[in-house]
């Protein structure tokens, strides 16, 4: 996954043998990420328009960081669930 600080990148993809222009990408925009989600190769070819600077996150990262922010999101709820008096008889397995 790439994210643009700033430069201009075109993108382009292939269609019935010809490249077909979809949209520029420009700085606080984002591209790769469904690649990098679902393990797959891009759809779709990036090519500098201007000079810029990109920042990238590798599958492994971008897969701790998902991990991290369940398992924040999971505590959060436990520490409701416990604060509920209706709960407090409920064994820690079936909250």
């Amino acid at each position: 996954m790439f994210i643009v600080e700033s430069g201009e990148y075109d993108c382009f993809k292939v269609i019935n043998g010809e490249n077909k222009y979809l949209k520029t990408y420009k700085n606080g925009d984002a591209f790769g990420e469904l690649a990098l989600m679902y393990n797959a190769p891009r759809a779709a070819t990036i090519i500098v328009k201007t000079p810029g600077t990109l920042y990238s996150l590798d599958r492994i990262t971008f897969s701790q960081v998902v991990k991290n922010a369940a398992n924040k999101k999971r505590e959060l709820y436990r520490k409701v669930i416990d604060s509920i008096e209706i709960f407090a008889d409920v064994s820690p397995h079936e909250k």
